[in-house]
């Protein structure tokens, strides 16, 4: 439905997608990533601000292995994670967050990768890590300044960036975490997401205790703006424990 409704992932162009949290950015993140590099051989720059490589390569292997590597209880053969793990060589090149957060030096590390690796497709999570330290203001004046240059960035060199947002709470309706809508508007730094990204997604999950636990595994991806072709648009989700798949349902 993704595919469809925005054509894949294309060279110059931003996606930006928000959610509240524990609500399923993060294995979307890592679903993509699997897809990229185990299935198509992509080469991916990856910029997880909020987890060291270790752990985001644990949780892209994860998804190739059917089992959470992550999980103290889990139980696997240390040469599959081994095995699994070698198998993102060449294809997934780690940013690590103790470097810098500033988004300058992201970018030139971008830039590096790009032009010495060969590398066409960055992901960044969170966007907001980057200002995290400035007052609600002064945060959005950074962010605007920052998808500025993201723009830039993404005109001068054939690449694609898939950043991800957290979002602000619902001021009326439905809680996010009961599976209210996510609205563009709610993103934080939300006029410069949707002036600079070229499509805006928002994850929403019911995860409240009163809703059934299959029911809570499924999430709802909506597409909230398109720069270029003005779509709209759902695609339904589920998160599978079994195998660790966060995949569309019926595709």
């Amino acid at each position: 439905s993704v595919n469809r409704l925005t054509y894949g992932f294309r060279p110059n162009t931003i996606w930006v997608v928000g959610a509240a949290p524990k609500i399923g950015k993060s294995d979307h993140e890592y679903q993509i990533l699997h897809h990229l590099a185990y299935k198509q051989g992509e080469k991916v720059g990856v910029f997880d601000l909020e987890n060291p490589p270790s752990k985001t390569a644990k949780k892209i292997a994860s998804k190739e292995a059917g089992i959470d590597y992550t999980k103290p209880d889990s139980i696997y053969k240390d040469e599959d994670l081994r095995q699994h793990l070698m198998e993102l060589q060449g294809k997934v090149r780690f940013y690590d967050r103790g470097a810098s957060r500033e988004w300058g030096d992201i970018r030139v590390a971008m830039e590096e990768m790009h032009l010495l690796d060969d590398i066409n497709f960055f992901i960044l999570d969170p966007i907001t890590a980057l200002v995290s330290r400035f007052d609600s203001s002064t945060a959005n004046d950074k962010l605007n300044e920052i998808m500025t240059d993201v723009a830039d960035f993404v005109q001068k060199f054939p690449v694609t960036l898939l950043m991800y947002s957290h979002v602000n709470p619902t001021t009326k309706g439905k809680p996010h975490e009961e599976g209210g809508r996510v609205l563009s508007s709610q993103f934080t730094g939300s006029r410069a997401m949707e002036k600079w990204a070229h499509y805006g997604w928002g994850i929403r999950r019911d995860r409240s205790p009163e809703c059934p636990p299959e029911e809570q595994n499924v999430s709802y991806l909506d597409l909230l703006f398109d720069r270029d072709f003005g779509n709209s648009g759902t695609a339904c989700l589920y998160f599978n424990k079994d195998d660790m798949s966060y995949l569309e349902m019926g595709g």
